[in-house]
């Protein structure tokens, strides 16, 4: 889970950074790379995020897929967090 610095454009392809907290509280700034074929989720509803735009910096996210070298991610999936912390219901 991490935290939006910097949200993504309106279109895919795009990226946007997230700051990821590791081990002994050092923060990562990751960079997380969206394609047409990345999926957007709205946690708890398992629907899919209308756009890209609905992303936004300090948005909380999970982000899935495959590291791209140190610090990049090319996510297959893209889930935002409620901004009122409740995580439950995960779909």
């Amino acid at each position: 889970m991490g935290t939006v610095v910097t949200a993504p454009g309106a279109t895919a392809p795009t990226t946007f950074t997230m700051n990821v907290t590791g081990a002994g509280s050092t923060t990562i700034l990751y960079t997380v790379k969206v394609s047409t074929a990345t999926t957007l989720y709205e946690a708890g509803t398992g629907s899919p995020s209308p756009s890209l735009s609905g992303i936004l910096a300090g948005d909380e996210v999970w982000v899935y897929g495959a590291q791209d070298g140190a610090h990049t991610v090319d996510a297959t999936s893209v889930r935002v967090l409620p901004a009122d912390g409740s995580y439950g219901g995960m779909v």
